[in-house]
């Protein structure tokens, strides 16, 4: 996240240092030991200037009070964030997302160092990129290291700091995306050609009567372009999403169970869904994919839920941009425009792979 956590100045040829800190989740410090140096450095938090009259950090749009985890004004785009206090700090999940300049939160993707370690013991330092490949020989093992503040290592042994397999870290999920097409067993079973072809349940409109009207017109773009089509069990649906949940105009549904009695209520084909063969649900929501915690997205809930499904969902933001045709663009964070969201399929509660959408929207240049 960026944290300061220790400081340092020179004594001679000498480095001293000045403050230790550590944090807690939302940037509140434990119980240090004083600086009694007499030297000050106030980047700490984020990587962010306390300023020591006030008690707060400046992010650049605002200024943040760590002890409450809230800033101390209005989110100057409060309205892409309808369903949070527009006092929150990074949606209140400062583990998943930082908020880097006080105005839109995004993800957390963290970095790292990363080794391979051939059959002979040989160590070679790697980018993520590199690890990627060398995870799909069978012959290296990948760690993954987080650095601390000095650039030390963390390991398994001694300075508090733990390894974990490069399988095991976002960035193995997130490049997996990127290089879906190496591995095209994981798409086994899934009929890519169905989505050339309009035809399917008609569109599912979960947006409420409050929500903005460029949300109910994509809908009613879509609905027009898909309506009067069924048979091949694709269903899909709009609407808003946050972490491990979705809402139903303004209700929240937190399982597969809420989510399909909503479903029921607005496309009674969905009654008998386990009843389809090879079915596909699109969740054109926010987070859908985004497994946060034990019950994990929406989506990997609902594909649980019934195992003969399979369920596609967005890790990001989902744009609903009525400049352009359909939905082009996914977000990792939110009303960036930077399209480095993904597309992920799931199927019996597991993630089987997934595209950068960017991508995906190449090779299926008919998605819908």
């Amino acid at each position: 996240m960026g944290n300061v956590r220790v400081s340092f100045t020179r004594e001679g040829a000498q480095a001293a240092i000045v403050e230790k800190n550590d944090y807690y989740a939302f940037g509140l410090k434990h119980s240090n030991p004083a600086d009694t140096s007499g030297l000050n450095y106030n980047y700490e938090y984020n990587g962010k200037e306390l300023q020591q009259e006030i008690g707060m950090y400046d992010y650049g749009a605002r200024f943040y009070m760590a002890d409450i985890g809230r800033w101390g004004v209005v989110d100057p785009l409060a309205e892409m964030y309808r369903r949070h206090s527009p006092y929150n700090y990074a949606v209140n999940n400062p583990i998943v997302f930082v908020d880097p300049d006080g105005r839109g939160v995004e993800y957390n993707w963290g970095t790292g160092d990363y080794e391979s370690i051939d059959s002979n013991g040989t160590r070679t330092t790697l980018d993520e990129w590199d690890a990627m490949n060398y995870l799909l020989s069978q012959s290296h093992s990948v760690k993954a290291y987080r650095t601390n503040a000095l650039g030390a290592v963390n390991q398994d042994s001694g300075g508090g700091g733990s390894t974990a397999t490069f399988g095991e870290t976002q960035a193995y999920r997130d490049i997996m995306a990127y290089l879906a097409e190496r591995e095209p067993e994981y798409f086994e079973g899934i009929n890519f050609s169905q989505f050339d072809n309009i035809s399917d349940e008609e569109p599912v409109n979960f947006f409420g009567k409050n929500d903005k009207s460029v949300f109910h017109k994509k809908f009613k773009e879509m609905h027009d372009l898909l309506k009067n089509t069924k048979g091949d069990g694709i269903f899909r649906v709009y609407g808003h999403g946050n972490l491990n949940m979705l809402w139903n105009e303004d209700e929240r549904l937190f399982s597969a169970k809420d989510f399909d009695k909503a479903m029921v209520a607005k496309n009674k084909n969905w009654a008998n869904i386990d009843k389809y063969k090879n079915p596909t649900l699109i969740l054109f929501a926010c987070l859908s994919a985004s497994d946060v915690g034990n019950n994990g997205s929406m989506a990997k809930q609902i594909s649980k839920a019934h195992p003969n499904l399979t369920v596609i969902g967005f890790r990001g933001f989902v744009e609903y941009d009525l400049d352009v045709k359909g939905i082009k663009n996914i977000t990792r964070q939110q009303g960036a425009g930077d399209g480095n969201g993904l597309i992920v399929f799931y199927k019996n509660g597991k993630a089987l792979h997934g595209y950068y959408y960017r991508e995906y929207l190449k090779k299926y240049t008919n998605f819908k």
